[in-house]
């Protein structure tokens, strides 16, 4: 009966060794846990053969039997921890990639904006050099028509003292033929 106990034990062994085999090939190859599962494995293959080998030791069997026992528990524990943390760093950087996603749609929709209001800076650019061009053109007419005006002016101002030189002049012409007659 000890030694069926021990068959179903090995057998349970086995059994968990070859369930974390293939769990081992569903994990991410970075992830820090597949190296803590896979010294796992070699150990639970080490205690498996060494479990054969001691089967010729009846008297220290038993002993490394409750050891073995206790440690599968341990590791046991440790992969039902393990997987839970992989669990939730799965669901983590799920969320995760929603959100660069979202990011991503944000950012890529922001763009979008900026370029047409570059697009829109671009053409108000454009129209301000054109109305600075008119502006600048438009000066110059200006400074040319104040010079024509000052010019204009004193020309004016110039006929205006011929006119009274002749005005005058002929007021004494005047004057002179009046007297004269």
């Amino acid at each position: 009966m000890y030694n069926v106990k021990k068959f179903l034990i090995l057998g349970n062994i086995m059994t968990e060794s070859d369930n974390i085999r293939e769990r081992k090939c569903n994990v991410e190859q970075n992830c820090i846990w597949l190296q803590e599962e896979e010294a796992l494995l070699n150990e639970m293959e080490v205690t498996g053969q060494a479990f054969e080998d001691m089967q010729e030791q009846n008297s220290r069997l038993i002993q490394q039997l409750r050891e073995k026992d206790d440690a599968n528990f341990k590791l046991m524990t440790e992969r039902i921890k393990s997987n839970q943390l992989h669990k939730l760093a799965r669901e983590e950087k799920d969320v995760l990639k929603e959100q660069v996603s979202t990011l991503t749609t944000q950012v890529e929709a922001a763009n979008v904006v900026v370029r047409k209001l570059e697009e829109k800076e671009r053409l108000l650019q454009n129209s301000l050099a054109t109305v600075e061009k008119e502006l600048a053109l438009r000066q110059q007419a200006m400074e040319m028509h104040k010079r024509k005006a000052i010019e204009s002016a004193q020309s004016a101002a110039d006929l205006k003292l011929h006119l009274g030189k002749i005005l005058h002049a002929n007021t004494i012409i005047k004057i002179f033929n009046y007297i004269n007659l």
